[in-house]
């Protein structure tokens, strides 16, 4: 009751109230990003900053900050009072961070591109970025970009390709790990990375089929009920309805990754089986096989890849093997250091 009339209904649009306010005061959120077009005064509410830079992690520096923080609630209201003057003091970094993260908005942004796709109205001030349709088109799942072979193989091969042939998109999870992100900086700049975001738009029904599958594999009567439409539509969400030559889960350790490779939208799909994948996933750790399910379900669906590449005729020998029951002997090749895919040098 103390709070009547003082909090904003959800259903108001936060851009709406974001155009009469004075000083906005916020914690994490990224809405300063959408403030800082109104040049107006930004105080930084964070009691609890250190447990959360700890657990989540930030996209910026306290140095690169457009305003003062506050770690307690005197220290906000000091704040408050001299807001004008903390407002000057970081005038430089907040119009350095403006040029950064909004260096196009003038307040006619939504109308040039509305112009711009609606009305094929071109603007000098949209820069129009094309997929090159003369280049082979790869998508790759890389696995979790860990330090281990796969990621170092994988780091190996993005700087053997040809790039004046091949156009390359690589997907995966976004991470706040220091190790992950160095080993994806590490990826060959000519790379476009793409980040598994939100949730997922698979339907009800779809979803219920969806974990059954990952949990217990793809039976072979239960191949009609593989959600293909479901999803496709979820990769065509990740991926923004590109289509691809080739799409290959690099990775070779789970259905999730598997299916959403398969999810694109591509003419051929490969996956790679880096070791003897039967015995790892019935390899015990502390009396549990931690890999089963993943590679169970991913064995399952093994029917749906036009190539199974081992890295090695022994690896691939021993898989075929191991693993008859779900793959064809035409489906299964190999490759020596991830390269000779398809031409003379590396994919």
């Amino acid at each position: 009751s103390r709070l009547f009339g003082l909090l904003i209904s959800d259903l108001i649009d936060a851009n709406e109230v974001l155009s009469i306010i004075d000083v906005l005061i916020t914690d994490y959120s990224s809405i300063f990003f959408d403030f800082l077009v109104t040049k107006k005064p930004i105080i930084f509410y964070a009691w609890d900053k250190d447990l959360y830079s700890f657990e989540r992690g930030m996209y910026l520096t306290n140095d690169e900050l457009p305003g003062p923080t506050a770690e307690n609630f005197d220290e906000l209201l000091k704040l408050i009072q001299s807001v004008e003057v903390n407002h000057t003091k970081y005038q430089k970094k907040y119009e350095e961070l403006a040029q950064r993260m909004v260096p196009y908005e003038d307040g006619n942004v939504t109308k040039k591109y509305v112009e711009y796709i609606f009305k094929k109205q071109d603007s000098k001030n949209i820069t129009v970025h094309t997929v090159n349709s003369k280049k082979k088109k790869l998508l790759i799942f890389p696995g979790g970009m860990r330090n281990n072979g796969i990621t170092s193989s994988f780091l190996n091969l993005t700087n053997n390709i040809d790039y004046s042939k091949y156009d390359v998109t690589v997907i995966c999870n976004p991470s706040s790990n220091d190790e992950i992100n160095n080993n994806l900086k590490a990826m060959n700049k000519n790379i476009r990375p793409l980040f598994r975001f939100g949730i997922d738009i698979l339907t009800r029904k779809e979803k219920l089929v969806n974990k059954k599958f990952a949990d217990q594999g793809v039976e072979i009567d239960q191949r009609s009920n593989y959600p293909e439409n479901g999803y496709r539509r979820e990769m065509n969400r990740l991926v923004g309805n590109l289509k691809f030559d080739v799409a290959i889960d690099f990775s070779g350790y789970s259905y999730f990754w598997g299916r959403h490779i398969l999810g694109a939208d591509a003419k051929k799909y490969i996956v790679f089986m880096h070791n003897d994948l039967y015995s790892d996933s019935r390899r015990e750790v502390n009396g549990k096989m931690p890999m089963f399910k993943d590679l169970n379900g991913l064995f399952s669906i093994y029917y749906k890849f036009d190539k199974l590449l081992s890295v090695s005729p022994m690896t691939r020998d021993v898989n075929y093997s191991n693993l008859k029951k779900y793959v064809s002997k035409e489906q299964m090749s190999y490759v020596y250091n991830t390269c000779l895919l398809y031409t003379s040098r590396c994919v």
